[in-house]
């Protein structure tokens, strides 16, 4: 049975960060979404990131360039998405603030 080799990038889709292996890019205790070298992905909320360093044979957040583990996390969504909440000032109209 012939092995198959796992692929060297995939596409990071849009809205996702790159990751170059450079150790855990996330607080360890947030829940991002990452998607592995072969393509997987995991939904956010799912695992701690802190979860993906501790594996058994070592952290999939750390690799070297030329890497080409399976397992290697290679693009990530953080867990919450900023959202700027405007402030509203009740004594004028929703045109005048610009809203």
């Amino acid at each position: 049975m012939v092995r198959r080799r796992s692929p060297e990038q995939p596409r990071i889709p849009t809205g996702w960060t790159q990751h170059n292996g450079e150790g855990c890019p996330v607080d360890p205790l947030s829940k991002p979404a990452v998607m592995f070298r072969i393509g997987s992905k995991t939904p956010r909320d799912m695992q701690t990131a802190e979860h993906w360093i501790n594996m058994g044979e070592g952290s999939c957040w750390d690799w070297e360039e030329g890497s080409r583990g399976p397992m290697d996390i290679v693009a990530y969504w953080e867990e919450d998405d900023i959202v700027e909440i405007p402030v509203i000032d009740l004594s004028r109209s929703a045109s005048e603030q610009g809203l």
